[in-house]
């Protein structure tokens, strides 16, 4: 597969916005102290998160995942309806500020990013154009620079994600089905040529991957762990690191066994130690719950917990983010519009949902259609993409 640089002279950048626009822009608590829970719905909420700010902006349109640098000075959003990648420059509080928005036909339905280990390059799925796209980064002042792009046999790709070594390139194609030009849902393999050049070296292609969404890489970059929403299960590969080459090690089934909520499942993430897997479902079907498992020196998965949501507090199980003591795990409900927090006892390996915060535009807590959850690098923040709201919300968290 070969790649085409593309020009800089097809993108533009807007940058800026006024003073006065910008701080209509900004819906921020009275109080930053106090708990976001004073009225409606989330009267009563416990005071680990504090809601900080949100910020709605037109170019945030379908706000999906966001990346953070690891100098917790930069962020990156990939809004999939509004067709651009926007950038945002972190303050000392860690309080956003919007840097510039890249827009290009090839970014439409941009809805995952990945920075590579050294950060020095950002890529980005597009699943409306089906296109892989490469930008260069400058660390200091956090700006993206077009590096190159691939839209070659991708049918439905919807994540992206760099090998520890920055060598490989693995992409989620959720496949097509129902129509003329079907194809099966995928986890394919690029090797990055110099100058930003892109050449497929592998395809795993299995009925068990099937509406596959997203793909987890540890950092040895030994195994991938694919969410397969429509198959209701968990697909496990072992990896050649220096090929880049997957090889089939488990698969994980809704229907047998002990884990009973991986009908939908969407995402996954790793706790800091890589000694457990999360996985939240319910995005676009079965019930939305969390299910949790140990990670064996083998890269297998082994079941340890799971807990169904109320379907009266939360729908859509999309994204999760867990703190690095794995006391509380967040997970955001984008039908439901809310998070939820949920508490964790390891050494009983219990799990209680300790919280939901619902949208509350009166109190200004966007969490309209909730996605993606990142944490700052200290985990003194959390960032969560309020997709139908057009909005970046920001919570302390209190520890």
């Amino acid at each position: 597969m070969r790649w085409k640089k593309s020009g800089s002279n097809v993108w533009m950048a807007v940058v800026g916005l006024s003073g006065a626009l910008w701080s209509l822009s900004l819906i921020q608590a009275q109080d930053a102290e106090r708990a976001i829970g004073e009225s409606g719905r989330n009267q009563g909420t416990p005071a680990f998160l504090l809601h900080r700010l949100s910020v709605p902006r037109p170019d945030l349109l379908g706000i999906n995942r966001m990346v953070i640098s690891r100098d917790n000075r930069f962020l990156y959003a990939a809004p999939w309806r509004g067709n651009s990648l926007v950038s945002f420059q972190l303050g000392r509080e860690g309080e956003p500020e919007y840097l510039d928005s890249l827009t290009n036909p090839m970014l439409q339905g941009v809805i995952k990013l990945s920075l590579s280990r050294d950060e020095k390059r950002l890529a980005g799925i597009c699943l409306r154009s089906n296109t892989i796209l490469l930008f260069g980064r400058d660390e200091v002042s956090g700006r993206l620079t077009p590096d190159g792009f691939s839209r070659k046999d991708l049918a439905w790709p919807v994540s992206v994600q760099f090998s520890p070594d920055g060598q490989h390139l693995y992409v989620c194609d959720a496949g097509r089905s129902g129509t003329s030009d079907a194809a099966p849902s995928a986890v394919v393999v690029y090797r990055i040529l110099d100058g930003g050049g892109l050449e497929e070296v592998d395809r795993a292609e299995h009925p068990d991957l099937n509406g596959s969404r997203d793909l987890l890489l540890d950092s040895a970059g030994k195994h991938c762990y694919v969410s397969c929403s429509t198959g209701g299960c968990i697909v496990v590969f072992k990896r050649d690191p220096a090929s880049g080459e997957l090889r089939q090690l488990q698969t994980i089934r809704d229907d047998a066994g002990p884990a009973t909520l991986l009908d939908g499942v969407h995402s996954a993430v790793m706790n800091k130690e890589e000694s457990r897997v999360y996985f939240i479902a319910g995005r676009f079907r079965g019930q939305s719950g969390l299910s949790v498992f140990r990670r064996l020196e083998s890269g297998e998965l082994e079941f340890e917990s799971q807990i169904a949501l109320d379907p009266e507090q939360f729908g859509g199980g999309n994204h999760l983010a867990v703190t690095a003591d794995e006391s509380r795990i967040i997970v955001s409900g984008t039908t439901g519009d809310s998070i939820a927090v949920i508490r964790q006892e390891l050494a009983e390996r219990g799990l209680e949902v300790e919280a939901y915060i619902h949208d509350d535009a009166k109190a200004g807590v966007l969490l309209n259609g909730p996605s993606g959850l990142v944490f700052d690098t200290t985990q003194k923040y959390l960032y969560v993409a309020a997709e139908d709201g057009s909005a970046l919300t920001m919570f302390d968290l209190r520890q």
